[in-house]
């Protein structure tokens, strides 16, 4: 997630729950069909982290 201020700065991060909106919450979802998206442990930490690897598409070959 990202949130900006007024001034334009933008300050990124995670959305838990329980976190307020005051205003306006704009999300925005879309299909991605040329990426797969996982979960692999991070061997430094131990953390599934999101990895995100575009298929392979013959037709753009």
């Amino acid at each position: 997630m990202s949130v900006s201020d007024s001034t334009g700065k933008t300050t990124g991060g995670h959305l838990l729950a329980g976190n307020p909106v005051y205003t306006t919450a704009e999300i925005v979802l879309v299909i991605l069909k040329d990426f797969e998206f996982t979960r692999e442990t991070d061997p430094t930490f131990g953390y599934k982290e999101l990895k995100v690897i575009r298929k392979e598409n013959p037709i753009r070959k």
